[in-house]
């Protein structure tokens, strides 16, 4: 099962010789967790504060979160992370995969704003 779900403070990137985005945290940019998700989703549009939209994926087995970690390659090219995301007008606590943007990767990624992952 999955929700629509958006992640204020991040920005996804395109990395060079990687099949899916990263997510990159912006250190500038003050989280709205009191704001509603309507006032996010705003917010966003008057100032282009990052955000990342995407799905929240629930009821996942430890066994399908290994397969997650393997693929996404934890610890070398990614970290699962405790974000806040909005989700149906509430504030949710949920685990995303964030980019470990080392200084020599820093030339090999690009803004992604085309794709919904």
């Amino acid at each position: 099962m999955s929700s629509p779900a958006f992640l204020p403070g991040y920005s996804r990137w395109s990395v060079v010789n990687q099949v899916y985005p990263g997510i990159v945290k912006h250190d500038s940019t003050s989280i709205l967790t009191d704001a509603t998700v309507d006032d996010i989703i705003l917010f966003n549009e008057m100032t282009n504060m990052p955000i990342v939209e995407g799905k929240l994926l629930l009821g996942l087995t430890p066994n399908e979160m290994k397969i997650f970690d393997w693929f996404e390659e934890v610890n070398i090219m990614y970290k699962r992370d405790v974000v806040r995301v909005a989700v149906d007008k509430h504030w949710v606590d949920a685990e995303a995969y964030i980019w470990l943007l080392g200084d020599e990767q820093k030339t090999s990624y690009i803004l992604d704003t085309s794709t919904k992952w």
